[in-house]
Order: C-alpha cells, then structure tokens, then sequence
C-alpha cells in the first residue's frame, strides 16, 4: 500500500460463528506521543502503548472505546 491509502487485515478465527471487525488501526510513527493526546482528548486508557508484537513484526498501542470497539495505532 502507498501512503494514504486504507488497509484492511482480515484473519480467519474458527471459534467465531461469523465475521466481525477485530479492531480498526491507524499508522502512527510517534505512537506515545499520540496516545497521551488521545487520553487527553477523550479519557480513553490505553492497554498497551509502543508493543512489539513478534508475530507479526509491528509495534502497536491499542484501548478499547465505550461501546467495546478496539482502536490501534499500528507503526
């Protein structure tokens, strides 16, 4: 994908009885930065911030809003 552009991950999960959205991610490369703004804009608690998660090579920062959508910034 070049810059701008959406990306979609989809991941097939067997003990689900039908498709959902995992969680919406974002690019940030200055992902501490950005998630202290976003707690003080919206008061939302971050269960990991700047997490390398081997498997898949990334670093991510993610919370879970009000409604139990997960948000992510994705390096």
């Amino acid at each position: 994908p070049g810059d701008g552009q959406v990306v979609f991950e989809l991941r097939e999960d067997a003990s689900l009885d039908r498709f959902v959205i995992d969680h919406v991610a974002f690019r940030s490369t200055t992902q501490r930065v950005d998630a202290e703004a976003i707690h003080e804009a919206t008061g939302a608690t971050f269960s990991r911030v700047d997490t390398y998660i081997p498997v898949t090579g990334k670093t991510i920062s993610d919370f879970t809003d009000p409604y139990g959508t997960r948000w992510q910034l994705s390096d």
